[in-house]
């Protein structure tokens, strides 16, 4: 009975990877294909709008790879993603590992505080309320609380 627990288990995580695999693949794939066939193609709107040589523009369609086929330029994007390489950005002109680093710890930084500011006042809050039970206070912060919750996170991001 628990060996065959563990090979239900061994084989519902084989599928949940295999599925996941599976997405991520796709993504990819639909991701390059709508960049490749849309008339807003990045790199041939870059193309368009430069004021270049036609050597300069070789050069450029040369080190992009924009004459090679989707499936070469998804193979070879997979190949540099897996070691750690996800390309330039075109628009900061930087590495985007780096543009996702520097993101992320700002974005880590801004989590913290909010939780910590969130931890103090909700337990001060929480505290006072204790100690006025059924006080107007009380009710206020009852009422602040019910509306902020159920008032969706974007909006209130707007608001604020």
């Amino acid at each position: 009975m628990v060996n065959d627990f563990k090979n239900q288990t061994l084989k519902y995580y084989i599928r949940l990877i295999t599925r996941f695999i599976s997405l991520i693949l796709a993504i990819i794939i639909l991701t390059f294909t709508l960049v490749e066939y849309s008339p807003l193609n990045p790199y041939k709107v870059i193309m368009a709008d430069a004021h270049l040589k036609v050597e300069q523009k070789e050069v450029l369609v040369e080190k992009w790879g924009l004459k090679k086929p989707i499936s070469t330029k998804i193979s070879i994007w997979i190949n540099n993603a897996s070691k750690g390489d996800l390309g330039e950005s075109l628009y900061f002109n930087k590495n985007v590992v780096t543009i996702i680093k520097d993101g992320a710890t700002n974005s880590f930084v801004l989590m913290l505080t909010s939780w910590v500011l969130t931890l103090v006042i909700g337990v001060v809050l929480g505290i006072l309320m204790g100690l006025y039970k059924d006080s107007l206070f009380d009710n206020v912060v009852k009422g602040f609380a019910y509306l902020f919750s159920s008032t969706p996170s974007f909006w209130v991001g707007i608001l604020i």
